[in-house]
């Protein structure tokens, strides 16, 4: 769980404008990192807005639980991205 066999370089090599998708059901919802965070004495997390949403709604998460295959799966760049 947690990713917890995931190398630990998988989690450096996220990044601002990498894509998630939930996998628990709300499948529709694409996550993107705004911005990677990283405090002294706590493990990094991730500040993710979810595409399209003009709201401004965001939700900060750990990078491990990224890692989690019950919880996200990474996506493929846009077009415009790759």
């Amino acid at each position: 769980m947690f990713g917890l066999n995931k190398p630990f370089s998988w989690f450096r090599d996220i990044k601002p404008r990498d894509r998630f998708a939930k996998t628990d059901g709300e499948t529709k919802s694409v996550w993107v990192v705004d911005r990677v965070i990283e405090v002294t004495n706590m493990p990094p997390h991730a500040r993710l807005i979810r595409q399209g949403d003009r709201a401004g709604g965001y939700r900060t998460i750990s990078v491990r639980a990224l890692a989690d295959p019950t919880l996200y799966r990474r996506l493929p760049p846009t077009e415009a991205e790759a």
